[in-house]
């Protein structure tokens, strides 16, 4: 941030004064505001150090019921990114190496009506987790998260799955559909 002598008459470069003050003896600090008047509108402190944060945090207070209104609208309109997002998030915080974006995971979920494994449909949106909520599987249990190495299935089959490769979940499958049929 330049402050101090320009080479043009101005006092920014698209402002000759403090658009609320009309002063020129303070120097520009953004939005065509001087430093003391964008510290009093945007809470920035009399040292002259931003607290950006500070004001975020004392705006989301006073507006938390419409906030809150507008994020379960936010969700309810967006259930795909929203579960990519925070699938992503939670397989980053697990020490996955994430090689596809919440954008490409949200367009696969979308084509995903339907478990593949079991074929009961999946449930979208917000709401308690329940058998057929959607959960993303690594088909080989890698620690790589990219386009090839994942599939998007229900969580009851997901937890049968668990940490089998497809073949070895195949093979699973085949050893207690024998075992029942002996009973």
């Amino acid at each position: 941030m330049r402050r101090g002598p320009k080479s043009s008459d101005k006092w920014s470069r698209r402002h000759d004064c403090c658009i609320k003050c009309r002063t020129t003896r303070t120097p520009h600090e953004a939005l065509g505001l001087c430093l003391k008047c964008y510290g009093k509108k945007y809470g920035q402190s009399e040292k002259g150090k931003h607290t950006r944060r500070q004001a975020s945090l004392k705006y989301n207070e006073e507006h938390k019921e419409e906030r809150r209104k507008q994020n379960r609208k936010y969700v309810e309109n967006h259930p795909h990114l929203k579960w990519a997002g925070d699938t992503i998030g939670n397989h980053k915080a697990r020490g996955h190496l994430i090689v596809i974006s919440a954008n490409e995971l949200e367009k696969i979920a979308k084509q995903m009506v339907y478990c593949p494994i079991c074929d009961c449909k999946l449930k979208w949106g917000p709401g308690k987790l329940s058998n057929s909520s959607p959960t993303l599987d690594r088909k080989s249990n890698e620690n790589i998260i990219d386009k090839n190495s994942i599939w998007i299935i229900c969580k009851r089959c997901n937890s049968s799955k668990q940490d089998r490769t497809i073949e070895e979940f195949i093979e699973y499958c085949k050893m207690v559909a024998d075992k029942l049929r002996k009973l």
